[in-house]
């Protein structure tokens, strides 16, 4: 058994019991004769977002992510696996204990590369604890142990092709609210993304999950993203409505926004989300993740949809 795969594979996360260690060496040297791959615990930073990139990883698979949990107290365990060296799969899963049990889970992973699903979620079994939950980034592959009937859906915008490609792709009813703004000269600044300038978003939201009764995660993990990366956060405000996007390498995500009545009239978000998405194509993403779609919420999943996104059904909760 590799190195490194000992390393990783403590009695607390592993799918075995200590004492049946011969077992976990002869299950993963199985799998290894036809898919040769080492298990690396917690592999660098700047190899993962190489490897993220890769695959398009969203938010939850990314460093970002990872370093606002752990300031926040909740720490992720990045597993790995190598083929030849490199990353070919791998995961980032947040970590807890309940009753005395370890309890891990992933979130739009993992990510597979060019592997089965399947194969990667039987070698990550060999070094996570039983009680290992995932949500893939796909609807298909791997579908024993379903734990939901079935995925929820997102939306993500292709930023490839540059801004035409982008304004093609919109929807005419979109496009024509967005000319409406342009032609009211609704100009989107980018502004500096600093605690004190996140503070009004961060009220609204608080304000605006209260109001329509959702939850979402708190204003302290924002701070703690702006804490890992100021860079990552891109602020932009356009007639008293915001949006704020995090990049994270090739992809970003779309966290949270705000539109009072006079940006709704002003179509301000359909501006922001424009020049937000012509910024970062600029900058080298080539899609952005608008979040889920809620057919409850006709008007937001409308905007997304006519925005250009394309909706993407998830794989169902599971087991690893």
């Amino acid at each position: 058994m590799p190195d490194n795969f000992q390393r990783a594979r403590g009695a607390d996360t592993c799918h075995h019991a200590p004492q049946d260690w011969d077992r976990v060496n002869h299950v993963f040297s199985s799998l290894a004769l036809e898919y040769p791959m080492d298990i690396d615990r917690d592999p660098e930073d700047s190899e993962w977002q190489q490897f993220c990139d890769h695959n398009l990883a969203a938010l939850p698979q990314r460093s970002l992510y990872a370093q606002a949990c752990a300031a926040v107290g909740r720490p992720m365990t990045r597993l790995a696996l190598r083929e030849a060296g490199d990353i070919v799969a791998g995961a980032q899963f947040l970590t807890r204990t309940l009753l005395g049990v370890p309890v891990w889970l992933t979130s739009r992973g993992p990510l597979s590369g060019n592997a089965p699903l399947s194969q990667t979620c039987a070698a990550l079994s060999c070094a996570t604890p039983r009680l290992t939950l995932m949500t893939p980034q796909d609807a298909g592959g791997a579908p024993r142990r379903r734990l939901s009937l079935a995925g929820p859906q997102v939306a993500t915008l292709d930023l490839r092709g540059g801004p035409e490609a982008i304004r093609a792709r919109m929807h005419q009813k979109w496009r024509n609210r967005l000319v409406k703004s342009e032609t009211a000269r609704v100009t989107p600044a980018r502004l500096n993304a600093t605690p004190e300038s996140l503070a009004p978003l961060l009220r609204a939201e608080k304000a605006q999950q209260k109001a329509r009764n959702y939850r979402a995660l708190p204003a302290e993990f924002t701070l703690a993203l702006h804490h890992a990366d100021a860079r990552a956060l891109w602020l932009y405000e356009a007639a008293g409505g915001q949006m704020l996007f995090l990049k994270h390498g090739n992809t970003a995500t779309y966290w949270i926004g705000h539109a009072p009545d006079a940006a709704r009239r002003a179509n301000a978000h359909n501006a922001i989300l424009w020049r937000a998405a012509c910024d970062l194509a600029a900058a080298g993403v080539v899609q952005i993740d608008l979040g889920r779609v809620d057919p409850r919420a006709a008007g937001l999943l409308r905007f997304k949809r006519e925005s250009g996104a394309r909706l993407q059904s998830l794989g169902r909760s599971r087991l690893l």
